[in-house]
């Protein structure tokens, strides 16, 4: 029979110690996570609306014919793309929450996560 001695707690102590101490393995990624240019699937804002957004600031409201947009927050992206969190509302519709992202191309509705479903007002 063993002895429980604090040498022996020591012994194990050191060894579970020393297991932890070695680096993991280096991986390396065989598949890109993110391409040098993106695409976007989504709708791009026209160029009058873009600007208006552009400039709009958080409580700003944008009218563009029977529809505005409300602009609630300002963010930049995780790929570091300038974004307002906005509401739309037209009068045939409920309002709903959205965002607009600005790349190379323009202002963007980028898709939710959520399904967004217009609810026709009557």
């Amino acid at each position: 029979m063993i002895k429980l001695t604090p040498h022996f707690f020591a012994a194990i102590a050191a060894s579970l110690l020393a297991a932890c101490a070695s680096p993991p393995p280096e991986v390396t990624a065989s598949v890109p996570l993110l391409i040098e240019k993106a695409t976007y699937d989504a709708s791009y804002l026209s160029s009058n609306t873009a600007n208006q957004l552009e400039m709009a600031a958080v409580g700003s409201v944008i009218v563009n014919g029977n529809e505005q947009i409300s602009v609630i927050h300002q963010y930049v992206s995780a790929l570091g793309m300038p974004c307002k969190k906005i509401i739309v509302s037209t009068p045939a519709y409920a309002p709903y929450k959205t965002a607009a992202c600005k790349n190379d191309e323009g202002w963007f509705t980028t898709p939710s996560l959520m399904p967004i479903e217009a609810k026709k007002l009557n």
